[in-house]
């Protein structure tokens, strides 16, 4: 049972960071800070605050419905106990993206269950029937003992994991471990020559390039095409989302959030020189504010010019750029389905080493 003093507060759109309701962003980014820090002992994952409000007024491809758990009088950051976000995805009109986190000097008190149930519940999710949550944080460090294995064969999580019990106890079903890597920086440049190297011979017939920030405007397209089959070509279990696709705007408009949240961004992509298409990309992305870290984001290859060792080509090449960008960064963060093998060989390869983990959970209806 919830306590009786809570209150659900909605965030309305246009959000203003320096507005009436600053405190609730500032309440948001603290509750994820906090659920981080529980997990890692770090902060490294959690966007700023900034980013939410950027992220929550871009409502061209997502209808997003975000409310508060609130204990407490207005204008205090503090009293934001809990969170949950809703993605309403445009282009599948059944799916919803959840990302729910309960301060963990709140949790089990009925907060989540409530958040969740009343979220569920609301017209607007009404009719929308895929719900996928993937904020079950665990640390591969510290969280042994008992795990429950992945239905997709392939990866497990700590059983005790708060994200993965609660997610079950309200209907949800496991059905994916997300692996999260880390790779400490930088990367021995000899071994960084050796696999572009090796790559070399397999890779005739394409050419690389690396870009600072943006796409230019002449590989848009090719671009966008990469962009939609990032989902849909890595594997996915049971998990019931459809294929998004991209288009030239949404890169620019991607382009320029990333731009104003402060993040600067190194594409490296290889293009099948035959045809012009672009066959691969991978992205890395940091702040300059945060030089220290950053997070190795996209990579794919798409499926007709797989086998090429291209993967292994752009994302080598990305970290030489790095080096040369943004040579204070000392570790990269990346995510990756525990059953996609290809890359996850391609990461182990360049110095990536588990860290943690998500607890992908679906709930059908």
């Amino acid at each position: 049972m919830a306590p009786t003093d809570i209150r659900i507060v909605q965030l309305e759109q246009p959000l203003d960071y320096e507005g009436d309701t600053k405190w609730l962003q500032d309440g948001t980014h603290a509750v994820y800070t906090a659920y981080y820090q529980g997990v890692y002992g770090n902060t490294d994952p959690v966007r700023d605050a900034i980013d939410d409000v950027i992220t929550f007024n871009d409502q061209n491809d997502n209808i997003r419905r975000w409310w508060c758990a609130v204990s407490g009088p207005d204008g205090d950051p503090a009293s934001v106990v809990a969170v949950i976000k809703c993605d309403l995805n445009m282009q599948d009109q059944k799916l919803v993206d959840i990302s729910l986190v309960v301060h963990p000097e709140w949790r089990r008190r009925g907060i989540g269950t409530m958040l969740l149930h009343f979220a569920e519940e609301h017209p607007d999710l009404v009719g929308r029937d895929v719900l996928i949550n993937w904020e079950g944080a665990f640390n591969a460090a510290i969280d042994a003992g008992e795990q429950i294995q992945a239905p997709t064969g392939q990866g497990s999580a700590p059983a005790n994991t708060p994200g993965l019990q609660f997610a079950l106890a309200n209907g949800y079903t496991f059905e994916q471990v997300e692996r999260m890597s880390l790779c400490s920086l930088p990367v021995a440049p000899d071994t960084l020559e050796r696999f572009i190297a090796g790559s070399q011979p397999q890779t005739l017939g394409y050419r690389t390039m690396v870009w600072d920030d943006c796409v230019p405007a002449e590989y848009l397209d090719g671009y966008a095409v990469l962009m939609t089959k990032i989902y849909t070509d890595a594997p996915k279990g049971d998990l019931r989302f459809e294929e998004e696709v991209w288009d030239a705007d949404r890169v620019r408009r991607d382009q320029e959030a990333a731009k104003a949240k402060g993040w600067r961004r190194l594409i490296a992509v290889a293009q099948h020189e035959a045809t012009g298409e672009l066959a691969a990309m991978t992205l890395l992305a940091w702040k300059p504010d945060k030089p220290t870290f950053g997070h190795q984001e996209e990579t794919v290859v798409l499926a007709a010019h797989r086998g090429h060792r291209l993967g292994m080509l752009i994302k080598a090449l990305n970290l030489q750029a790095l080096a040369e960008a943004n040579p204070r960064c000392e570790r990269l963060y990346t995510w990756n389905a525990e059953e996609n093998d290809f890359m996850l060989s391609i990461n182990v390869a360049l110095g990536y080493r588990p860290y943690g983990g998500n607890c992908v959970v679906q709930k059908l209806r």
